[in-house]
């Protein structure tokens, strides 16, 4: 994998939170100077994982999205994101996880709501998207039973959609499920990161 540094790392993590902005914007996030912000954001460009464009006297920058490094630092980001949980709720989500897989692989996980957003309370439920290649009936029945268990053991309430991958490309697209585009607007991946980013960046 190509050498990226600290500072190039950090202008990624503005990206993954932002997915865009211009110099001035940037500048104030990393807290950079300007010279030295222009050379890092010019070396991800020529590595094409930043894009860049003129409106008016703005240079405005923008992830690419398609790029392959692009999606391992998501994934990275999203995996410290997911170790930075309080305890017990990240000890709750990757329960979760583990016990969906063990009946069935989905295609990926995604976290949302107040867990994601982090600002959940010490009782907040925590909402949940699993995406598989098919709907079949005992997915549910099972998943209930991870629910129970994690409530039993832990004492936080899991709450799952369930969804097929074209279900969920169709509802990406639409715009008609609310839970569906708080999740995409604010919630990230869990499991099935990178397979969860080609999906969303088509």
């Amino acid at each position: 994998m190509q050498h990226v540094t600290e500072k190039e790392l950090d202008l990624l993590r503005y990206f993954y939170e932002h997915r865009k902005g211009h110099v001035r914007q940037v500048k104030k996030a990393v807290k950079l100077s300007e010279h030295t912000l222009l050379k890092y954001l010019n070396s991800l460009e020529k590595r094409k994982m930043l894009s860049s464009r003129s409106e008016g006297n703005l240079k405005i920058y923008e992830v690419r999205l398609e790029s392959a490094l692009v999606k391992v630092f998501f994934s990275y980001f999203d995996l410290e994101r997911l170790e930075l949980l309080e305890y017990k709720r990240g000890k709750a989500v990757k329960m979760f996880i583990e016990g969906v897989k063990n009946f069935k692989i989905p295609y990926f996980v995604l976290l949302f709501g107040s867990t994601a957003k982090e600002n959940y309370t010490a009782k907040s439920d925590i909402d949940i998207i699993i995406v598989f290649d098919v709907f079949e009936k005992y997915l549910n029945v099972k998943t209930d039973l991870i629910k129970k268990n994690i409530l039993a053991e832990i004492g936080l309430k899991v709450n799952y959609i369930v969804m097929k991958l074209d279900e969920f490309l169709k509802e990406k697209e639409n715009k008609q499920n609310y839970a569906l585009q708080d999740a995409i607007t604010s919630g990230y991946p869990v499991f099935g990161n990178q397979l969860y980013y080609e999906v969303i960046f088509k």
